[in-house]
C-alpha cells in the first residue's frame, strides 16, 4: 500500500473515532441532565405563624400538561386548618429567564387551596408563593419543583 494511502485511511479512521467519542459524550451529558432530582411528593413551609404544605400532580410535573398544586394551610400555633386566605402562586425559571403569570390558587375544602399551572419548559422552577390571611400581615415564600 502506497504510503499516502495509508496517512489518509488512519486520518479517516481517527476522525471517525473523535466523531463517536464526540457522539458517546453528548450522549452521556443529556442522560446526566434529565436525571435531576424529582419533586418532593410533600413540601412543606413555615411562613410566620403558617405551614403552607404543597404536593404537586402528577408529580414530576411534565410540559405536556397542566400541573394541578394543592396547597393546604394551617395556621401552626393553634393547629387550626385555615379557610379564609387568598394564596397567590408564580413560577419563575431562572436560569432561562422564564416565567408564568401570577394566580389566585381556589379554596376547595377547608384549608386546601388549588390551581392548575402549566409549565412550558423542563428543568427547576421556583414556585413564589403570597400567602393574605386576614388580620395577619402577608407572607412569602418559595417551593422548587423539576419538572420533565
Amino acid at each position: 500500500m502506497k504510503p499516502y494511502l495509508r496517512r489518509n485511511m488512519l486520518v479517516l479512521a481517527v476522525g471517525i473515532g473523535f466523531l463517536l467519542l464526540v457522539a458517546w459524550f453528548g450522549a452521556f451529558v443529556s442522560n446526566v441532565e434529565s436525571q435531576k432530582a424529582p419533586t418532593a411528593p410533600v413540601q412543606s413551609k413555615q411562613v410566620g405563624a403558617y405551614t403552607i404544605t404543597l404536593q404537586v400532580d402528577p408529580n414530576p410535573p411534565v410540559t405536556t400538561h397542566p400541573a394541578t398544586l394543592a396547597f393546604q394551610i394551617v395556621h401552626t400555633g393553634k393547629q387550626q386548618l385555615v379557610t379564609n386566605a387568598h394564596l397567590f402562586v408564580s413560577g419563575d425559571m431562572e436560569e432561562m429567564n422564564m416565567q408564568t403569570t401570577q394566580a389566585e390558587a381556589q379554596r376547595q375544602s377547608n384549608g386546601v387551596y388549588t390551581m392548575r399551572l402549566q409549565f412550558s419548559m423542563s428543568g427547576t422552577w421556583l414556585l413564589r408563593v403570597h400567602l393574605e390571611v386576614p388580620g395577619s400581615p402577608a407572607q412569602d415564600t418559595s417551593f422548587e419543583v423539576t419538572v420533565q
